[in-house]
């Protein structure tokens, strides 16, 4: 297939920029930390086979991982210091109740304890719950908390404050509508319980607790019992964050750094980079695999793996032209995966056929690995059939401080056009983006990429028809009907089974072109230690360590 004209140069430039980068740090030497701020006040599920996201993918540009990834800092844990982490988007709200952007949970997990917390191999491991049992028909949960938890502010975590936080979810947050009651059963215990079983139900729990007390505002002043609390934020500039002195909840969790400054609207990967060889960030996500062999010579950490972050071009069936499954099928022909993979990624990620990535492995289907092949004579047999022979016109919107979506748009726009489809791809900010169309779903298509879950029910259920964020407009009663069947059944063969059904109709009705897997290329401080990679979006700054 002919290089599209969006990225017909792209190679060139990013190596371009690569040596311009290098150079530049050349001249500022090793640079400055962030300027540090000071406080404005005293601030307060197991999915089967997901451990594959521990293993890595090979490194970008050609070489191998062993070639390109500096050796893993190796030395004596320093307690104390700081460093320097970033995020692609401004946070959206620092109230647990509210948040749903993934940088902001990424943060806030560091900041409030949930009942459980996720591990690297995508089970969930207590946090306040220090022990827990579920009734023989699986439907009410008894949790024990563990003694001593303390919030941000001095205060006890008490078994109110949790019977508070869940029940406030369950009236707020999607995923929380089987539950029926939330008891306290004495001073240390409690009770949930559903109105019919949800194997995923546990996935949940990692939402974190904080006081019963209406008179704070969480999001000016976030407290919780985590390792970390917010401290200061500068709008369009920096979270801060400090080391908790009440923290005593989870012994596995006790962090080393003392403070960590977090930079927002960080998603140009040219100017991370830069910052990162200045010496002005520590740790980048998302980065370009064709800078991995010069950073990793450059003797910075190359870290690889899936992301277990499902991209996709999403339309909204309520919205011609997409109210016809021949056009949405048509679309999904004249895209060629591969092409955008290799021009944008370097061909460093995994092209998906379904809202699943290989990373749950159990529930990954290769039968549909041959499901819309690029094909461009299909794709203009199915339009003719649907009446737009002459063609047609529709509009892509598309977060603009997302650069990875932002170029998957583009090289569709030139792919489309090869088929007679005029797509304009406006972008929007990222605030537009979740309430226009994350919110009241006012759009034709867009291209995003949704967060992973370690549960296969809270990845799929995305598409249920009374799902809060089922952005598009999806309503097919067989698939509720599945969706239903998966939440109860607590047979892990059977789950597997179910959850293959779901992905066939997705499929069958073109709900969405299912693009890749975008692969989390993350470059580090040779010696910053404790980096970790989760199935889902999570940064664990609990781990985080120097070396000496």
């Amino acid at each position: 297939m002919k290089k599209h004209a969006y990225f017909a140069t792209r190679r060139g430039i990013a190596l371009t920029l690569a040596l311009g980068l290098v150079g530049a740090a050349a001249l500022t030497g090793c640079g400055k930390k962030a300027q540090e701020t000071t406080a404005a006040a005293a601030a307060e599920t197991t999915a089967a086979g997901a451990g594959a996201a521990a293993e890595t993918t090979a490194a970008a540009a050609g070489t191998t991982a062993a070639e390109t990834q500096a050796a893993a800092p190796a030395g004596a844990v320093k307690e104390g210091g700081s460093a320097v982490l970033e995020i692609s988007t401004e946070p959206d709200s620092f109230d647990p109740f509210i948040a749903v952007a993934a940088d902001t949970e990424s943060i806030l997990f560091n900041v409030y304890d949930g009942l459980f917390v996720l591990k690297e191999d995508g089970t969930m491991a207590p946090d306040l719950a220090e022990s827990y049992e579920v009734s023989d028909d699986h439907k009410t949960y008894t949790f024990h908390l563990r003694e001593n938890a303390t919030f941000s502010n001095g205060k006890p975590v008490t078994v109110d404050d949790v019977v508070y936080t869940y029940q406030t979810y369950a009236e707020k947050k999607a995923g929380f509508e089987l539950v029926d009651k939330i008891e306290a059963v004495d001073d240390r215990t409690l009770t949930i319980s559903l109105t019919e079983p949800d194997a995923s139900f546990l996935s949940l729990l990692n939402y974190g607790v904080a006081p019963k007390d209406d008179s704070i505002d969480l999001n000016i002043t976030p407290i919780g019992s985590g390792p970390y609390m917010i401290t200061n934020y500068v709008t369009g500039s920096e979270v801060t964050l400090e080391k908790n002195p009440y923290y005593n909840t989870n012994p596995d969790r006790v962090p080393h750094l003392d403070k960590i400054t977090v930079k927002v609207n960080m998603s140009d990967p040219a100017v991370k980079l830069n910052q990162l060889l200045a010496g002005d960030i520590d740790l980048t996500q998302y980065m370009e695999p064709a800078n991995a062999e010069m950073v990793g010579k450059r003797g910075f950490q190359v870290i690889p793996a899936p992301s277990n972050t499902v991209q996709i071009l999403a339309f909204n069936e309520k919205e011609k032209p997409f109210d016809d499954v021949r056009v949405r099928q048509a679309v999904n022909y004249a895209i060629d995966k591969q092409a955008i993979i290799d021009d944008i990624l370097f061909g460093q990620s995994t092209p998906l056929y379904s809202h699943m990535s290989p990373v749950m492995a159990a529930y990954y289907t290769e039968d549909l690995e041959n499901t819309y092949t690029f094909d461009q004579a299909k794709a203009k047999e199915l339009l003719k059939e649907a009446g737009y022979e002459n063609g047609l016109s529709f509009t892509i919107q598309v977060p603009s401080n997302y650069k990875r979506h932002v170029d998957t748009a583009l090289e569709m726009k030139d792919m489309l056009a090869e088929v007679g489809i005029n797509a304009e791809v406006k972008q929007i900010e990222w605030t537009t983006w979740l309430q226009d169309v994350y919110t009241d779903r006012k759009f034709q298509a867009t291209v995003v990429g949704m967060g992973g879950k370690v549960d296969p029910d809270k990845v799929l259920n995305r598409y249920e028809s009374s799902y809060k964020r089922n952005i598009y407009n999806y309503n097919n009663p067989e698939y509720d009907a599945l969706i239903a069947e998966g939440k109860a059944e607590t047979d892990q063969a059977k789950r597997v089974e179910i959850y293959k059904k779901c992905q066939q109709l997705l499929v069958d009705d073109a709900v969405c072109v299912y693009t890749m897997d975008t692969s989390n290329v993350k470059f580090a401080n040779p010696k910053l230690a404790g980096i970790r990679n989760f199935p889902a979006y999570f940064i664990d700054m609990a781990a985080l360590y120097w070396t000496e």
